[in-house]
């Protein structure tokens, strides 16, 4: 019973996937968020900051994006089909 129980654990199921992927990319993200910290630390003004903070929320916005993309499958909208078909 025991061996059984080794052998059922060692196949992947869709939920142990999604967990991983799912723990990938919070990894992703606090490792972005403690960078994005120590760059923000080292600003030298005001401007910096804000121009930091900017390109930060953009980048991550895309990456969001991306991100939910790949948890949903990567199930693309028909406007989205229709750009990749047209390229």
């Amino acid at each position: 019973m025991e061996s059984a129980s080794k052998s059922v654990a060692m196949v992947p199921s869709p939920m142990n996937d999604a967990a991983q992927q799912a723990l990938a990319i919070t990894e992703k993200n606090l490792k972005a968020a403690f960078e994005h910290a120590r760059k923000l630390m080292n600003a030298k003004d005001i401007n910096q900051v804000m121009q930091l903070q900017t390109e930060f929320l953009r980048n991550q916005f895309g990456i969001a994006t991306e991100q939910t993309k790949q948890m949903s499958g990567g199930i693309a909208s028909p406007g989205e089909i229709c750009e990749r078909i047209a390229r």
